[in-house]
């Protein structure tokens, strides 16, 4: 057998083996099959892409990151306060009617340690975020 006939079975068994290998660490991991065989594919598209293909791909990827951003509640104002941190923060959320970005809000939190772990309490609307912490922790 020539040389190039063994590199291309040899090459042949070894993609085998690596598909049989994906399915396994799929099954092993809980990994639907389906997003398994999308991903195998995505990543030989992503192979054989030239340099302006992957520019339209990266800069798809960059506008999906910064939506994804703007889904994230914006901190509006933040303080110290006791053992924790006072903090102002809008809530951004989709609509489902229309799927817009909305933002409810601002509401207060009081972001605090207690017992080796972090704690968050919500505040809600107030004026006056100092009074309520000391009304919620005082009652607890």
């Amino acid at each position: 057998m020539p040389p190039d006939r063994y590199k291309r079975v040899f090459t042949g068994i070894l993609d085998a083996f690596e598909r049989i290998a994906y399915v396994a660490i799929a099954l092993a991991l809980s990994i639907p099959i389906v997003m398994l065989v999308f991903s195998a594919a995505l990543r030989m598209r992503i192979a054989e892409m030239d340099e302006q293909e992957l520019d339209r791909l990266q800069a798809a990827m960059d506008r999906r990151r910064g939506e994804l951003k703007k889904k994230q509640s914006p901190v509006i104002e933040r303080r110290n306060y006791l053992n924790g941190l006072l903090q102002l923060e809008g809530r951004a959320y989709r609509r489902k009617k229309d799927g817009e970005l909305a933002e409810r809000g601002p509401y207060w939190y009081f972001h605090y340690r207690e017992g080796g772990k972090q704690r968050t309490l919500y505040l809600g609307k107030t004026d006056n975020p100092e009074a309520v912490v000391d009304e919620k922790l005082g009652k607890e």
